[in-house]
C-alpha cells in the first residue's frame, strides 16, 4: 500500500507545482497584455494567422477583442487554479479507488485480511474461477465509484482499519475543496445556502486564503481558489494519505 500512497503524494505534489508555474506565467501574461488592451481595445486577437497563401494555416473564428480578454482574465486571475483544483480532486478520488482495488486484489490473491465493507455485486456463476474473481473485483470497484466523496473515504478508513478523527481540520478542508470544485463546475462558482449547509457551515462562509488575509465567501458570492488554498489543500491530502497508509 505504501507504493500507492507514495505515487499519490508525488502526483499531487507535481500537480501543485505545475499550478504554481502556470499561475505565475499567467500573471505575467495578463500584466503584459494590458498594454495591448489599452492601445488596441477593439482589435481582435488573431490566432492561426500566417503568410498569405501559406498551406496549413487555419484561422480561429471565435476570437475576442483584446479588451474583452483583459477584462476576463484580470477579473479572475485565479482561473488557472480552478482547473488545477479539479485535477487534484480527481487525483484524490483515483487514489481512493487505487487503494480499494489493491485491497480487493490482496484479499483475493493473498488472503490479506483487509476489512472491506460489504458490497452488493452481480456475478455470473457460469464463469470459470479466474473469470469469476475478475468479475467480483470489477463489480465491487464499479459500486465504489458510485459512492459519494464521504462514503468513499469512510469505506477506505474501514478497509484499512484507520481512524482519522485526529484530522478533523484536514477532512473539513477536503470537503470544502471538493464542494468548491463542484460549485465551479456546476454553478458558475456561486455559493448557495445548501452548499454551506452540506458543509456544516449553515449561516457561515467558505474562506479564501490570500496569503496576508482571508476573505469570507458567503451564499450568493462567487468562490475561487488562490495559490495558498491549493497549497493548503495539498498539504491536507498528504496528511490524510499518510494517516491512511502509515
Amino acid at each position: 500500500m505504501q507504493a500507492v500512497r507514495d505515487k499519490f503524494i508525488n502526483r499531487i505534489s507535481s500537480s501543485t507545482a505545475d499550478a504554481v508555474s502556470a499561475y505565475f506565467v499567467l500573471q505575467i501574461g495578463i500584466d503584459s497584455h494590458k498594454v495591448l488592451a489599452t492601445q488596441y481595445p477593439t482589435a481582435k486577437i488573431r490566432v492561426g494567422d500566417g503568410n498569405p497563401g501559406e498551406p496549413g494555416i487555419r484561422v480561429v473564428k471565435y476570437t475576442p477583442t483584446h479588451l474583452q480578454t483583459q477584462d476576463k482574465l484580470s477579473g479572475n486571475r485565479n482561473i488557472i487554479l480552478e482547473l488545477y483544483l479539479s485535477q487534484i480532486v480527481q487525483e484524490w478520488f483515483d487514489f481512493l479507488a487505487d487503494i480499494y482495488e489493491k485491497a480487493i486484489d490482496d484479499n483475493l490473491k493473498q488472503n490479506a485480511g483487509y476489512g472491506i465493507p460489504h458490497s452488493k455485486i452481480k456475478v455470473d456463476l457460469s464463469l470459470s474461477t479466474t473469470q469469476l474473481t475478475q468479475q467480483i473485483k470489477a463489480s465491487a470497484c464499479k459500486n465504489f465509484d458510485f459512492l459519494n466523496a464521504k462514503e468513499k473515504l469512510n469505506t477506505i478508513e474501514k478497509t484499512l482499519s484507520q481512524d482519522l478523527s485526529s484530522l478533523t481540520s484536514q477532512k473539513q478542508l477536503l470537503s470544502v475543496n471538493i464542494t468548491v470544485r463542484n460549485i465551479l463546475q456546476h454553478a458558475a462558482g456561486v455559493v448557495s445556502k445548501d452548499d454551506l449547509k452540506n458543509l456544516g457551515l449553515e449561516g457561515k462562509y467558505i474562506t479564501e486564503d490570500h496569503g496576508i488575509k482571508t476573505i469570507s465567501i458567503r451564499a450568493g458570492d462567487r468562490v475561487s481558489r488562490t495559490i495558498y488554498d491549493i497549497e493548503n489543500f495539498t498539504d491536507s491530502l498528504i496528511d490524510i494519505a499518510k494517516a491512511l497508509i502509515p
